[in-house]
């Protein structure tokens, strides 16, 4: 479905993105966006912090596997970016990966133990923290 909205750009070169806009990407306050140019046309959509980084999120899921023999499973707000989930396991973490207060996915890992995984996992999701908030 098309649909197009007017609006004047303010002072400061800002523009309102409509609510209804906002409301179906599930757009909010504090949330980045990505603003392209193409020729003489604009676009915006959302922006994922996540599946920018897949090569780096890819090797470090990679690494722990093969230490730990588990399923990891990596979401931005919308889409996975990373899953390797294959099989059953008996436990289930998760662990949410903020960035300045802003949450930009989730962790999930599943286990057939559970000692020493709630560390893990809080482990992984500081390592992609510090990774973003070092860009």
């Amino acid at each position: 479905m098309y649909v197009s909205y007017i609006r004047k750009i303010d002072e400061l070169g800002r523009i309102v993105i409509p609510k209804e806009i906002r409301t179906k990407l599930k757009i909010q306050e504090n949330e980045n966006i990505l603003i392209d140019l193409n020729d003489e046309k604009i676009s915006i959509a959302k922006y994922s912090f996540l599946s920018n980084y897949q090569k780096f999120i890819n090797e470090l899921c990679n690494q722990v596997i093969e230490i730990y023999h588990i399923n990891i499973i990596i979401k931005d707000q919308e889409k996975e970016i990373f899953n390797n989930y294959t099989e059953h396991k008996k436990y289930q973490f998760e662990e949410l990966i903020i960035k300045e207060s802003i949450n930009l996915g989730r962790i999930t890992i599943y286990s057939d133990y559970e000692e020493g995984i709630k560390n893990l996992i809080k482990l992984i999701a500081r390592i992609l923290t510090i990774y973003l908030e070092n860009l």
